[in-house]
């Protein structure tokens, strides 16, 4: 028989713990789970909140269970129709309110069973954690709590509930709810499904590319754990499938359930700053939505003994703080990318529907459930039924709904996905435990408990600094022995299945008190396993689509240059350096392009631009530009469409990498080519097709296509535009309504450390706007007073609040956009001397 992918699964889980999992593959995922029993009542004492002029709640408690209700009332009260649009997302039942658009992402959330993960993980909590099970059930109670009054008309629907909008009162909230949200927001962290559906396309569509590009390899050799390049063997021949065949005219959007995440973190020790204390900053990337998807609070109880004074940022539906400092500690976390889930292909019908499958050689049963999704319509509500199935203890069968491309694309049989999040698991009281942590050992301690969404922590205490992360990440054995699952994988080979149990803590990246001074994470490779461009020769197997190293680059470039010499780190650099806009892949371009620009009329293979007086036009203005994106800023704009302009000509070539292939690459994650274009002027791409041609003609003829694209959308060379003007902020809202944010100016873009991601082209057309739907979500810098009480400084996105008519809607966006920091206040004195609003939640009696 095949051994176990999951060998230590039922001896550490309890029965009815594994039951759970079974359910959470196995069931809906859409119903709510049983409410239970009546518990205690909350809260037991009064419980203070003070909003301070930022819109932040701090809540002031005598016990730790009634600190989390107050929170958990607190974010209803600013957030409650956006909490329940996480639920719905988590739970599959989107489609009701929203009807056809939402249905891909129900029909996502029914195949990964997160509603019964969320059981199953409530399950696990209160067997092996029942405190913080108690804390989460306290939270769930003050959120009801809000649902309660607006039941009783005691306070009003929010904005999205109301008669005129959406009608209706959110149904209660269990614990289950929230855990599923936690699943959710897990699995977007630590997932590389879309990336590995991508890498196979490439490999199908364009399998030269493979090789002849290195689509592994980084920009810059910039690893976290230093200058590691710890590559072990000679470059294994790569297996490469014969190219697909794709008739002309084919085309498909590639949308992911989930899009790229990224963000920066760095810490600096006490020794190389300004007041002899570490300094911490960090800006988490995720997607810009309306509001916010954190949710900024202060959680105390220290009053009455209790073990939470703490401050952040929350992800919305989630309790607790995930990202911020308390009283002794702060911390950050960038998207660590460890593969933590593998696609197998299974050779079946078309229709992927079978009662057994081969897996690894064995006859494997399959479960099948029914998930009928109710979708909102003009005429009313219809019903659509879907089938799920999935292996048990191995993983779920991707819809084709859910594809971000057509299966044939991708695979000749059926896709089968397995995740290590398909377990119960305990990533709620990892952060509880990192919110009430009081040194270094405790927070990485906390960190440990973690088995899914793998993240680069880097945490700060007076006495000094350390990177530290956990995850459940499969052994994949000796990597030169097969292809590793960067792509999709044979369901036939036992060698691809997870039987050797998990990557052991010792090969997990971490890193305390380093002598350099500083950590620093922006996603780039933890070990250089990439340095070569392939990890099928490394000691071992741990992940493969990290960052292309800019942001990490240019982070480390300004720490270095600030302490040469003895020089000291202070807040306003930390700040200056999250701030940063400098975009390195102009410091290869532009010599190249100058280069080209003196060979016209010298050269006789640059005789077809003579004549031409746009280029040396547009060459003088990049001469001028400081290589900043900034919003005010034309230089910028013509950099931007030179480069993007050059990428299209090299890597979208038909012959060789079919255009739409480039299109759906650049929708996706749109550095990934502006790293590509690096790697080709640097001479890093040993051969290709795009190396043919000397690099020189290729940047001139993208001025040409930039000349022709600025005269068609300004009217002339000469008129006046900025990067402001064309680089946008997009905040997408799943309802609309006054919810809409009309989309402004922002600095920044592709691979900036203040970062603005946007895709330039829309099929083959330039888009009148290069929409940014992903930034730095907040931004916070922090040190230690004389105390060794955190201090830190924050700007953040939209506001507190969702009602579009709360003065804490939109109160931040100016701040954030400017780059404006304001003190994020912490102690009780402090906070109630500017408190803006004031709310006391008295205790209940049974």
């Amino acid at each position: 028989m095949l051994p176990s992918l999951r060998p230590r699964l039922h001896s550490r889980l309890h029965t009815g713990i594994a039951a759970a999992l079974v359910a959470a593959l196995g069931g809906c995922g859409s119903e709510d789970p049983p409410v239970d029993e009546p518990g205690p009542v909350y809260p037991e004492a009064a419980v203070e909140i003070a909003v301070d002029e930022m819109g932040i709640s701090h809540v002031y408690a005598q016990s730790d269970t009634d600190a989390l209700f107050g929170a958990g009332y607190a974010m209803a009260r600013d957030r409650l129709f956006h909490m329940e649009l996480f639920r719905r997302r988590a739970l599959g039942t989107s489609a009701e309110l929203f009807g056809e658009p939402a249905v891909k992402g129900d029909v996502g959330a029914r195949a990964f069973g997160f509603g019964r993960l969320g059981e199953a993980d409530y399950a696990r909590s209160k067997a092996d954690r029942p405190d913080d099970a108690k804390l989460v059930e306290a939270w769930v109670a003050g959120v009801n709590r809000r649902i309660e009054e607006i039941e009783s008309g005691a306070a009003p629907r929010p904005y999205g509930l109301r008669a005129t909008e959406l009608d209706f009162v959110p149904a209660r909230w269990t614990p289950a709810h929230t855990l599923a949200i936690g699943k959710v927001l897990s699995f977007g962290m630590s997932s590389t499904l879309e990336y590995e559906l991508l890498a196979t396309l490439v490999t199908r569509l364009a399998p030269n590319a493979v090789t002849d590009l290195s689509f592994m390899l980084p920009s810059k050799d910039v690893y976290i754990m230093g200058d590691m390049k710890p590559t072990s063997g000679s470059i294994p021949s790569p297996v490469l499938p014969p190219r697909l065949d794709v008739p002309a005219g084919t085309s498909f959007d590639f949308k992911p359930l989930f899009g790229p995440f990224a963000s920066n973190n760095w810490a600096v020790d006490g020794a190389h700053t300004a007041n002899g204390k570490p300094l911490l900053a960090g800006d988490p990337h995720q997607t810009l939505t309306s509001p916010s998807r954190f949710w900024p609070v202060h959680i105390s109880s220290a009053a009455g003994g209790g073990a939470f004074d703490v401050i952040g940022f929350s992800f919305v539906g989630i309790p607790g703080v995930q990202l911020g400092h308390n009283a002794h500690i702060g911390w950050t976390t960038t998207t660590n990318f460890a593969d933590v889930s593998d696609i197998w292909e299974v050779k079946l019908d078309p229709t992927c529907d079978a009662e057994q499958v081969s897996i690894g050689g064995e006859m494997r049963a399959v479960q099948s459930r029914k998930e009928t999704i109710v979708i909102k319509g003009d005429a009313g509500n219809t019903t659509r039924e879907v089938t799920i199935r999935s292996v048990p203890g191995v993983g779920v069968f991707l819809p084709d709904e859910i594809l971000p491309a057509p299966r044939g694309f991708i695979a000749d049989g059926c896709l089968l996905f397995g995740w290590t999040g398909f377990e119960p698991t305990l990533e709620l009281s990892s952060y509880l435990s990192m919110d009430r942590a009081k040194n270094l050992d405790e927070f990485q301690a906390a960190v440990d408990v973690l088995e899914v969404g793998a993240a680069n922590f880097i945490a700060a205490h007076p006495e000094g600094i350390t990177y530290h992360v956990s995850a459940r990440v499969p052994d994949r054995g000796d990597p030169s022995s097969r292809p590793m699952p960067w792509r999709v994988v044979s369901a036939d080979d036992p060698e691809n299945l997870w039987s050797r149990g998990d990557l052991p803590p010792s090969k997990m990246p971490r890193w305390r008190a380093p002598a350099r001074g500083y950590l620093a994470t922006a996603n780039n490779d933890p070990f250089g396993f990439t340095a070569d461009g392939t990890v099928e020769n490394d000691p071992y197997y741990y992940g493969t689509f990290y960052a292309n190293g800019f942001r990490a680059s240019r982070i480390e470039s300004m720490i270095q240059a600030q302490l040469a010499g003895n020089g000291k780190m202070t807040v306003e650099v930390m700040k200056e350096i999250q701030l940063d806009v400098q975009w390195e892949l102009a410091d290869v371009t532009l010599p190249v392009l100058e280069d080209a620009l003196a060979q016209i009329g010298t050269d006789p293979a640059f005789a077809a631009y003579e004549g031409n007086a746009d280029l040396p036009k547009l060459g003088e203005q990049l001469r001028s530009w400081d290589g900043r994106l900034a919003r005010d800023q034309a230089g910028a704009v013509v950099f931007n469409a030179l480069s993007w302009f050059a990428a299209k000509r090299a890597f979208s070539n038909d012959k060789a990498y079919p255009s739409l292939l480039f299109n759906a690459v650049q929708e996706f994650k749109p550095s990934v080519f502006m790293g590509a274009l690096y790697n080709l002027l640097e001479g890093r791409f040993p051969s290709s097709p795009a190396t043919e041609r000397d690099p020189r003609l290729l940047l001139l003829d993208a001025l040409v296509d930039t000349s022709a694209w600025i005269t068609q959308r300004f009217g002339s060379l000469d008129a006046s535009y900025t990067w402001g003007d064309v680089h946008v902020a997009v905040f997408p809202t799943e309802y609309g309504g006054e919810l809409e944010v009309t989309p402004f100016g922002v600095e920044g873009g592709d691979d900036t450390v203040n970062v603005s991601p946007a895709p330039f082209f829309q099929g083959e057309q330039v888009r009148e706007h290069f929409g940014a739907i992903q930034g730095s979500l907040y931004r916070m810098v922090l040190g230690f007073g004389d105390d060794n009480v955190p201090e830190a400084v924050v700007n953040f996105a939209r506001g507190s609040r969702e009602d579009p008519e709360s003065p804490h809607f939109s109160d931040q966006d100016a701040n954030w956009v400017a780059g404006d920091y304001a003190k994020l206040l912490f102690k009780r004195d402090e906070v109630l001397a500017n408190a803006a609003e004031q709310q006391t939640l008295d205790p209940v009696k049974r």
